[in-house]
């Protein structure tokens, strides 16, 4: 059929305007099927991977209050059922990635709101329904990553971590076995998130994809064995993100997504050919617009469940879609026309029996139809099998088919056990017991020869009785007893011990025992203080016999080590064990006599062991007195007349020579009291048996110095005086000076003493400055201020100078000096100022000064003066 046939077929048959045209060139047909809506809540950016004939999705993101999930969910194929599995341990997150290897599932990275990006990753145990946590993935955190497996490895590549932001394209290997990941090359296209990836046989194909501001449709195939990347045809549709991926067979599916970053959510499907590297467009999603959707195949069915509508960001879908496509050899299979059911079957009645029965019923297809079971027969029912399985295919008159399984279950084995409940000593008298088990419940019993019916056959006389067991199926199976007869000898081992030791003894020749200490086991452990027998009463049915066995106690053993000892450091000393034939010391020696050299307090113990293998211990301790070390102490430097505490120690006792000077020469710790110079102390220090030792001590005795002050002075008031000392290195006046000598000035008579200090000895001296008092009764016209000087260097009144009788009697003093214009060019503080007549360093002219003077006195009178002065040259 021609393209414009195939679009006016569909135009006839009822198709709307708006309907979707294709070219049929291009364009599959594929049946969308809804299966159970997943057993969770609705979500988006799910993680999701099949194992065996189950699928999984797990953790995501629920609309519309956008609650990050953790809760893991198992669909049955078979059942169409959802049943909730153990959470995922990682904690709430959304845009995971996973795969499975085996029957392990494995979930890792993805992101959890404002929270950084994850890394971890887990295992799930498809057995055990339990998490495992793994090491972390290789590379960066991130989330929107890639992930597939190829074989018996994991493979995880591209993501983003939008908080630094960084988008990748590095390309990840996971090996379950040594739980180890190994970087592979990266994927040569741009970085990118929310790619597209499956696998095929031993290639791995990532593309699509975005970055945050663009969208891509490159398609890569990645080597397993060579590790390297080739591009392929680009995705046969328009350029997108957030994708669903898997493979059924040799081809691989993509679809759905979103064009744009923001909006443009849509539902095409597409199907890659990777012999012809090709795309062909298939039956749109069945659940219509969608993205971030989870997907997985299952044997020949491909699966699309969840995911949201970018166009209406709060909702999210919970729906959950069966692909069957007739282009793909594989899934074929399962869009076939014809369906079939197991209508009938029953087990084998009896374990390892062939008599089970099966019956296949056609539901629909064109009638008549063939039969063809695996065992070979080809009619609808099938008769005569084994436990197992067996399949059969329905063929109905278009060739069509369809394939279905029948297990013939094993029913259990019939098992019978049987137990003597006595046997005859004399007479008919025995009992045996049968019990069953497995089977169909609903036993009967019979005994031969006895024909007894019940479970337990009673009477019994010596020989063979066998029991036939029956289920309610009418399987059987039989067990034979042996009924012994006459009289039972009855053993009992008699044993030897040491004092202490447990001894076990054992009976036999019976079921039953009676001992005399009143036990009844065959074998008793037993501790007598002393040789005992002990009596054992047999019985086996009616029968009884007795015997006995003693126990035989060697008294304890008396191990001597020697008393303990003393000895000095260095000393050997030779111990010696007694009372046993063997010995064995705890440093490892076995002669009786060893000898020790330790370096501390030690105790040695000894296990002696005698003849009959009794034992016994006892232990010496060698108290090791240490080397003397004496010490005298440390040098010390006295002042004659003064005495010195000497302090030793190493020892117990102490004897110092010489004993001159000393308070105790025979303690540790005397006051000695040397003479001038230097004096050393030698001092004995023993300690109990050892050796002594000895060590010296020098006391130096410097002698005091002799301070000297001189004689006492006399001055006036006003006045000062030199005070001069002698006789040491260093000295310290009562004034506080440290010089040496001193001037002083003292306003009344004062006494001065010093400290003179020599080698850390002192002596003190003192003197006495007498102050007289000056005569202050002259009158203030006693004050002179000449009225003329001639500065000519002739040494003839060169300057000028304010004259006082006694100038000490002068508590204070101004004199200024002023121009002719009021400048001052002198002003003194000091009656012993002198003018030479200069100003600012030049010679002043011949002129007349005026000055002004002001004296106070020591008396409290004050005088005050104003003249002229004539400088004259």
């Amino acid at each position: 059929m021609n393209t414009d046939s195939f679009k006016t077929l569909l135009m006839a048959g009822g198709i709307i305007a708006n309907c979707l045209l294709f070219d049929a060139a291009s364009f599959s047909q594929a049946t969308w099927t809804p299966k159970a809506n997943f057993g969770g809540s609705s979500r988006e950016g799910a993680v999701g991977f099949s194992i065996g004939t189950k699928g999984y999705i797990g953790t995501g993101l629920e609309g519309p209050a956008w609650l990050f999930k953790q809760d893991f969910w198992e669909w049955d194929q078979a059942s169409n059922a959802w049943t909730q599995k153990a959470n995922f341990p990682g904690g709430l997150r959304s845009y995971a990635m996973g795969f499975s290897i085996g029957s392990k599932g494995y979930i890792g990275t993805g992101r959890n709101g404002n929270n950084p990006m994850f890394k971890d990753f887990w295992e799930w145990d498809q057995a055990s329904n339990t998490w495992t946590q793994k090491g972390n993935f290789g590379g960066p955190a991130r989330g929107w990553a890639t992930g597939f497996s190829i074989g018996n490895k994991g493979y995880v590549g591209m993501g983003c971590d939008i908080w630094l932001p960084a988008y990748y394209n590095d390309f990840w290997e996971y090996d379950p076995a040594t739980d180890t990941w190994t970087q592979k090359a990266a994927c040569p296209g741009v970085v990118r998130a929310l790619a597209a990836g499956f696998s095929i046989g031993a290639k791995g194909y990532i593309g699509t994809g975005l970055d945050g501001i663009s969208v891509f449709n490159d398609f890569w195939e990645w080597d397993q064995s060579t590790n390297a990347w080739t591009q392929k045809a680009n995705f046969g549709g328009s350029a997108r993100g957030e994708c669903s991926a898997f493979a059924i067979g040799n081809f691989g599916y993509m679809g759905t997504g979103t064009t744009q970053i923001a909006s443009g959510t849509i539902s095409d499907f597409w199907r890659y050919d990777a012999s012809s590297n090709t795309w062909t467009q298939i039956t749109s999603f069945g659940g219509g617009l969608r993205e971030v959707s989870v997907g997985f195949s299952i044997g020949c069915h491909g699966y699309v469940g969840t995911g949201f509508i970018n166009d209406n960001y709060n909702l999210t879908n919970n729906d959950f879609w069966e692909l069957c496509d007739p282009g793909n050899p594989v899934s074929a299979v399962c869009c076939n026309s014809v369906l079939a059911i197991i209508t009938a079957q029953s087990d084998p009645l009896c374990n390892s029996q062939c008599t089970g029965t099966a019956t296949v019923t056609p539901t629909s297809g064109t009638s008549p139809y063939t039969y063809n079971w695996s065992n070979a027969q080809t009619t609808q029912t099938i008769t005569g099998l084994c436990a197992g399985s067996y399949s059969a295919t329905v063929t109905d008159a278009t060739s069509s088919t369809a394939a279905v399984v029948v297990i013939i279950a094993q029913p259990p084995v019939l098992t019978a056990t049987t137990a003597v409940t006595s046997s005859a000593c004399s007479g008919n008298n025995g009992s045996a017991t049968a019990a069953a088990n497995g089977g169909a419940p609903g036993y009967t019993y019979n005994w031969d020869p006895s024909a007894q019916t019940s479970q337990t056959a009673t009477g019994l006389a010596a020989g063979n009785h066998t029991v036939t067991v029956t289920d309610a199926n009418g399987c059987t199976t039989t067990q034979t007893v042996t009924i012994t007869s006459g009289s039972i000898t009855a053993t009992a081992t008699s044993s030897t011990i040491c004092s202490g030791q447990t001894a076990t003894l054992t009976a036999s020749g019976g079921n039953n025992y009676s001992w005399s200490n009143s036990q009844t086991t065959s074998s008793i452990a037993i501790s007598p203080g002393a040789t005992t027998t002990y009596t054992v009463l047999v019985t086996s049915g009616s029968c009884t016999a007795a015997a006995t066995a003693t126990v035989t106690v060697n008294s304890g053993l008396m191990v001597s080590a020697g008393n303990n000892v003393t000895v000095c450091t260095g000393t050997t000393v030779t111990l010696l064990a007694s009372g046993g034939n063997t010995y064995s010391w705890n440093n490892g020696q076995t002669t009786p006599s060893i000898t020790v050299n330790p370096t501390a307090v030690t105790t040695y113990t000894v296990i002696g062991t005698d003849a009959n293998g009794c034992t016994g211990n006892n232990s010496v301790t060698v108290v090791v007195t240490p080397i003397i070390i004496a010490d005298a102490g440390t040098d010390e430097t006295i002042c004659a007349g003064d005495n010195v505490p000497l302090n030793a120690s190493g020892g117990t006792s102490y004897s110092w020579i010489p004993a001159t000077g000393l308070s105790n020469p025979n303690i540790y710790n005397p006051i000695a009291s040397p003479t001038t110079g230097a004096t050393t102390y030698t001092v004995i220090v023993t300690s109990g048996s050892c050796a002594s030792a000895s060590d010296v001590v020098t006391i130096v005795t410097n002698p005091n110095p002799t301070a000297s002050a001189f004689s006492n002075l006399t001055i006036m008031q006003g006045q000062s005086a030199t005070l001069a000392a002698s006789g040491g290195g260093t000295y310290l006046w009562s004034n506080g000076s440290t010089a040496n000598p001193i001037t002083v000035s003292p306003p009344v008579t004062t006494i001065y003493c010093v400290t003179v200090t020599q080698s850390n000895c002192t002596d003190t001296a003192c003197v006495t400055v007498k102050v007289e008092p000056i005569d202050c009764g002259y009158a203030d016209d006693q004050l002179f201020v000449p009225d003329a000087f001639s500065p000519n260097n002739d040494t003839k009144n060169d300057v000028l100078g304010v004259y006082y009788p006694n100038p000490s009697c002068i508590k204070e003093f101004v004199l200024i000096i002023y121009d002719r214009w009021g400048e001052k060019v002198l002003e003194a503080d000091q009656i012993t100022a002198l003018w030479d007549g200069t100003y600012k360093g030049k010679l002043m002219n011949t002129a007349v000064f005026v000055y002004y003077m002001k004296v106070t006195f020591i008396t409290g009178n004050e005088t005050v003066r104003k003249g002229n002065i004539s400088l004259l040259r």
